[in-house]
């Protein structure tokens, strides 16, 4: 019996900790959900050598839905964190095309330059 509280308090810190990421993810908080994921999966560790099964019906429900809460916020943070990556290679292709025009404007700068000292 108490193996079976202590996985539904296993999985209900879990959630927490799946909410957590959720706020720091629609936060933009990236840093602090690094680090905040380091600490879910070590709680999803812990989870792993408990008995995955309950004997009484209410207990299954309420893990379900717990479970079913947790699979929900862990998928919006991962749609979240490709928006991220999304708009972190929108930056990154922008700043590349940056460096290429300003490549370019250097070297026809340079051009002039030459071309003005040869007059």
């Amino acid at each position: 019996m108490e193996q079976h509280r202590q996985l539904l308090t296993e999985y209900q810190h879990v959630l927490t900790l799946s909410e957590q990421l959720l706020s720091l993810a629609i936060l933009g908080q990236w840093d602090e959900l690094v680090e905040l994921e380091i600490v879910y999966l070590k709680a999803m560790e812990r989870i792993m050598p408990l008995p995955a099964s309950l004997p009484v019906p209410a207990q299954q429900f309420i893990l379900r839905q717990t479970i079913d809460a947790i699979l929900h916020n862990i998928g919006e943070v991962k749609r979240l964190l490709q928006l991220r990556m999304e708009v972190l290679k929108q930056r990154l292709e922008q700043h590349r095309c940056q460096r290429e025009v300003n490549a370019a404007y250097g070297q026809c700068t340079e051009q002039a330059w030459s071309l003005g000292n040869l007059q």
